[in-house]
């Protein structure tokens, strides 16, 4: 549901912020792109986390968290430096991209040795290789000038077809 849901805040941002707030603005849509990103790597990782914590590891996500911090710190200022706004989402993308790698990793080399390519493929690659292709072609099949209310029901209609397709593959590649 998170990888789904992130493609299609991300392809359709200006839409969406169209119909919720009344108006379109780059650095707004810009950001929330952004945002929305490192969000998704954080939100497919609060499972993981919680086994993490369930098994008594609860080193591991302490560590990855002052990591995070420590590599954050330095990037979020250079990021606002020189990209504004836009460079302050830096902070979310560098937590989810630690959590998502090193930590996903040292999970799975400690508790499902093996794991971490199935797991990236079940989790982040089918949903996206199920989803992006229907966002795209909705977004390209969008007629424009429509009513918030009407873009609201394209971009329901548009959600429900990207989770079944995600769901789908996922079921076809084995993942219950």
């Amino acid at each position: 549901i998170i990888v789904p849901a992130t493609v299609a805040a991300f392809v359709f941002a200006p839409e969406l912020f169209r119909v919720w707030v009344g108006y379109q603005d780059g650095t707004i849509i810009a950001v929330f792109r952004l945002l929305i990103v490192g969000t998704m790597f954080s939100g497919v990782m609060w499972l993981p986390a919680a086994l993490q914590q369930a098994v008594g590891w609860t080193r591991l996500h302490v560590a990855l968290m002052l990591l995070a911090l420590g590599l954050g710190m330095p990037c979020l200022i250079l990021g606002i430096q020189t990209y504004g706004t836009a460079g302050a989402t830096v902070m979310m993308l560098v937590h989810g991209a630690v959590e998502i790698s090193l930590g996903l990793w040292l999970m799975n080399r400690g508790l499902f040795p093996g794991g971490n390519l199935r797991w990236y493929g079940l989790v982040l690659f089918s949903p996206l290789v199920a989803c992006l292709p229907v966002a795209l072609v909705s977004a390209a099949f969008m007629p424009s000038g429509m009513h918030r209310f009407v873009s609201l029901g394209w971009l329901g209609a548009t959600g429900i077809l990207m989770l079944l397709s995600s769901f789908a593959l996922n079921r076809r590649l084995g993942g219950g």
